[in-house]
């Protein structure tokens, strides 16, 4: 588990599945993109299979932006897969950028190009 602070100055926590912590009084919310992470805090699943794209595109560009919003507001959002690192690391890519290229739909997500 890792905080990033993003270049606008936006703190998202990074997390794999064995960084779960069912307790967390600091965490906010969490936007997770595997299953495995049968979340009971406030939480939103994004169906994005390992080593794929996600099913639906622009359903997950929502909630990463709302993700994202709620960041930038101070909320501790926590992002979450399998390992942490290939979909948590493309969510967080996507988060720092966002403030600069107005949303993240023009990242082309469903194409897989950043």
């Amino acid at each position: 588990m890792t905080d990033v602070t993003l270049p606008d100055g936006t703190v998202i926590r990074a997390s794999s599945i064995v960084d779960r912590r069912e307790h967390d009084p600091t965490r906010s919310f969490g936007l997770y993109m595997d299953h495995q992470w049968r979340p009971s805090w406030p939480a939103e699943m994004i169906d994005w299979p390992d080593f794929g794209l996600p099913v639906d595109p622009d359903k997950a560009a929502d909630q990463i932006e709302a993700a994202y919003a709620r960041a930038r507001q101070g909320e501790l959002v926590e992002v979450g897969c399998v390992g942490g690192i290939g979909r948590t690391g493309t969510v967080l890519r996507l988060h720092g950028r966002s403030r600069r290229h107005a949303g993240i739909r023009g990242r082309r997500l469903g194409a897989g190009v950043l």
